[in-house]
C-alpha cells in the first residue's frame, strides 16, 4: 500500500508515520511538508520518502499527476487559534483552499481514499454532551470556520466524484511529539516544558474547566482500520476523543505524580489568553474579550461510539499512560 500525507513534520503526521513504521511495515509513504509549521527534526529516524513540498506545489506541477496512492491523509493546517484570527486570509488559503487542492488532486490521480483531519472545535458553541457527529455548525473563531468551510467542499466533491472521504473531528489530541516552543503551545506540552526546565507555567483560569483528552495513537489505529475498510462511503465524519473529560487541574496532578515534581503555577484571567497578540484588539472593531474567555473555559466531550465501533471496541489509552509516555519522551527531548 503507498500513501500520501500532507504536512509530514507537524505532530499529528509525523506520529502518525512513526505509529504506521512500527505497525505497517507493508505501507510505504510519501510525505510533504514546505516546513512553514512543521519541525525536519520530527522526521529523523522515520521512514519514508520526504519532499519538501508546499500543497500547492505537489498538486499545481504535472511532474506528480502520475503517482498513485491508495490514500491521502491530509493533515497539514495552521492549528493554533489565535494564528488562525491573526491571519485569516493565510488561514483560508490554507486550511480550505489547499484542501480543496488536495480533494482535486485525488480525483485527478484516481486515489479513492482521502483521509481529513478536522477538528472538535466545530462544536466550540455546542450546549450538548456528548457532542455526536452534525453536518452544520455555528462558530466563531476562524479556525474551526475554516475546517467546517473545508468539510462542506470535501463532502460535495466526495459526492461528485464518488470520493471515499473520512473527516476525522480530533479533539484535545496530544502525544510525544508535540511542539514545546510555538507561540501559543498546547497545554500538555507547556506543562512539561515549564515542569524539566523548571519555569513557571501561567495558566489563565482556575483550572477546574474540563475537556475531551485523546492519545495521538488511539488516532493512528483508527486511521489503520480506515486504511484497511474497503466500505464506500463518500464522505462520513468521526470523532476522534476519549469521551472522558479531564480538568487542567487533573492533568497537572497526574503530571506531578509521574515525575514526582511540582510545577510552578500561577493563575492568570482567562482575558489575558491571547495577549501575545496584540493585533487582535487594537484594531478599531477588536476581537470580543468574551469570546476569549469562553474559549478557556469550555467543556468539550465527544460521543465516540462511531470511533470505537470502527476500532472495534479497543481500549483506549488512559490519561496517565499517554501522559507518561509524554513524559518520557519530553526529558530527552526538551533542552535544560
Amino acid at each position: 500500500m503507498k500513501i500520501l500525507i500532507t504536512g509530514c513534520a507537524g505532530f499529528v503526521a509525523s506520529s502518525l508515520i512513526s505509529f504506521l513504521n512500527q505497525n505497517r511495515s507493508d505501507i510505504s509513504i510519501l510525505g510533504i511538508d514546505n516546513l512553514s509549521y512543521g519541525k525536519s527534526e520530527r522526521l529523523k529516524d522515520l521512514s519514508l520518502d520526504y519532499q519538501c513540498l508546499s500543497v500547492e506545489e505537489l498538486t499545481s506541477s504535472s511532474k506528480f499527476t502520475n503517482l498513485s496512492f491508495d490514500a491521502i491523509i491530509h493533515c497539514a493546517a495552521i492549528a493554533p487559534l489565535p494564528d488562525n484570527e491573526a491571519d485569516p486570509v493565510k488561514s483560508y488559503e490554507q486550511n480550505v483552499v489547499n484542501t480543496i487542492r488536495i480533494a482535486n488532486y485525488s480525483t485527478k490521480i484516481g486515489c479513492k481514499k482521502l483521509i481529513f483531519l478536522s477538528t472538535g472545535a466545530l462544536y466550540e458553541l455546542s450546549k450538548q454532551f456528548p457532542t455526536q457527529e452534525e453536518i452544520h455548525h455555528a462558530t466563531t473563531f476562524v479556525y474551526p470556520t475554516t475546517k467546517m468551510c473545508a468539510e462542506h467542499a470535501l463532502n460535495s466533491f466526495s459526492r461528485s466524484y464518488s470520493l471515499n472521504t473520512y473527516s476525522l473531528r480530533l479533539f484535545n489530541m496530544y502525544g510525544p511529539r508535540q511542539d514545546y516552543q510555538r507561540k501559543h503551545p498546547p497545554l500538555i506540552g507547556y506543562l512539561l516544558k515549564s515542569l524539566i526546565r523548571r519555569e513557571t507555567a501561567y495558566l489563565f483560569s482556575n483550572g477546574e474547566q474540563r475537556r475531551d483528552y485523546i492519545y495521538i495513537d488511539d488516532l493512528a489505529s483508527l486511521v489503520i482500520e480506515i486504511l484497511n475498510d474497503s466500505t464506500l462511503i463518500n464522505f462520513q465524519t468521526i470523532n476522534v476523543g476519549s469521551g472522558i473529560t479531564y480538568s487542567v487541574n487533573d492533568i497537572i496532578e497526574i503530571i506531578e505524580e509521574i515525575s514526582s515534581q511540582k510545577i510552578d503555577i500561577v493563575r492568570c484571567e482567562s482575558s489575558s489568553f491571547w495577549d501575545k497578540y496584540p493585533e487582535l484588539f487594537s484594531r478599531k472593531l477588536p476581537l470580543r474579550k468574551d469570546l476569549i474567555i469562553d474559549e478557556v473555559n469550555k467543556y468539550s466531550e465527544a460521543d465516540n461510539s462511531l470511533l470505537i465501533k470502527k476500532l472495534s471496541g479497543k481500549k483506549l489509552i488512559t490519561m496517565k499512560e499517554g501522559l507518561a509516555k509524554c513524559y518520557d519522551y519530553a526529558i530527552k527531548s526538551i533542552e535544560m
